[in-house]
């Protein structure tokens, strides 16, 4: 039987960022705007069955915290297309709301 797991790795957050094939950039960019929104302390918790993809969610949003973050930004080995790619999508939802 093969395994359709895909691990976490920085490589495959990455890979699939770029990938977007199943369309959640756009989700990920609003709970990104979201996070810019709030001043307090708060927490937020994600619900769904194992395997729905929430660690790959997560690492996804904190790649793109990580990209927008200009002091960040040298800690992390993100290809410069992946950088350009984050904040247009970062820029595009902070337009909008």
């Amino acid at each position: 039987m093969k395994k359709l797991d895909l691990q976490a790795a920085q490589e495959n957050v990455i890979r699939t960022f770029e990938q977007d094939a199943i369309k959640r950039n756009v989700d990920i960019s609003y709970l990104f705007a979201l996070l810019n929104t709030i001043d307090d302390s708060c927490s937020i918790a994600l619900n769904g069955p194992w395997g729905s993809g929430k660690t790959f969610f997560v690492k996804h949003t904190k790649l793109m915290l990580d990209c927008y973050n200009e002091y960040a930004i040298n800690s992390i080995d993100v290809p410069d297309s992946v950088k350009t790619l984050v904040k247009t999508k970062v820029s595009d939802r902070t337009q909008s709301v």
